[in-house]
C-alpha cells in the first residue's frame, strides 16, 4: 500500500496535469490528459486559467486568498494504472496574476511520508504532487515536483530521461508553503 500510494500521485499527476502557456500570458490554458478505457489513446482536456488582476506584491497569504476567492476547484480523479488502484482525493486551484502562476493543491490520503528536505532531492519517493509547464507546446518543459512539506525538485528538458535540474539558488525564488510544515517525518497513517 505504501509504494502504491506514492507512485499513484506521481503517475497520476504525470498523466493528468500537463500545462502549456498560450502566448505570453494572454490566457493560460491547462491541457490535461487521461487514457480512454481499454485503450492506449489519450483524451485531452483543456482548462482556461483565470487571470486575477492585482497590482500589489503577492505574498503567500495573499496568493491563497486570491485563489480561494477567484479560482474554481479542479479535480484529479483519473487512475491510469491498474497496478496502482489506490486513489487519494486530489484537487487544485490555479490562476495567474501579472507574471506569476498561483497554484494550490488539496490532497487527502490515508498515509503520508516526507523524508526529503533538500532542493532537487528524490521528492517523488515522498508523498508528492507534480506540475508540468512548457513555454510553447511541443517544446522542452519544466517539471515541478513538491513533496508534502514543500521540498521542491525542478527539472527542464524535452523528455523525462534527459531533464536538467535547476540551480537550487533559483528555486529559492519560488514561494512554497505546506499545511504540514517543513519538517521531515516518517510515514503517518490514519488519514491526512
Amino acid at each position: 500500500m505504501k509504494i502504491q500510494r506514492r507512485n499513484f500521485i506521481k503517475k497520476t499527476l504525470a498523466g493528468t496535469a500537463s500545462v502549456s502557456i498560450a502566448g505570453l500570458f494572454p490566457g493560460l490554458f491547462l491541457q490535461g490528459c487521461k487514457q480512454k478505457p481499454d485503450s492506449n489513446q489519450l483524451i485531452m482536456k483543456k482548462l482556461i486559467l483565470k487571470e486575477i488582476k492585482h497590482k500589489a506584491e503577492i505574498d503567500l497569504d495573499l496568493a491563497e486568498q486570491l485563489l480561494e476567492s477567484n479560482a474554481e476547484f479542479q479535480l484529479i480523479n483519473t487512475i491510469n494504472w491498474t497496478e496502482f488502484p489506490y486513489k487519494p482525493e486530489v484537487k487544485f486551484k490555479i490562476a495567474y496574476c501579472q507574471d506569476q502562476i498561483l497554484l494550490k493543491y488539496y490532497v487527502t490520503e490515508e498515509n503520508i511520508l516526507a523524508r526529503q528536505t533538500e532542493a532537487n532531492s528524490m521528492v517523488h519517493t515522498d508523498s508528492c504532487v507534480e506540475f508540468f509547464i512548457s513555454p510553447k507546446k511541443g517544446e522542452p518543459y519544466y517539471n515541478f515536483e513538491f513533496n508534502c512539506i514543500g521540498t521542491i525538485k525542478l527539472g527542464y528538458g524535452q523528455e523525462r530521461a534527459n531533464r536538467v535540474l535547476i540551480n537550487p539558488e533559483i528555486l529559492k525564488q519560488i514561494k512554497i508553503r505546506s499545511s504540514l510544515g517543513s519538517q521531515p517525518f516518517e510515514e503517518k497513517t490514519g488519514g491526512h
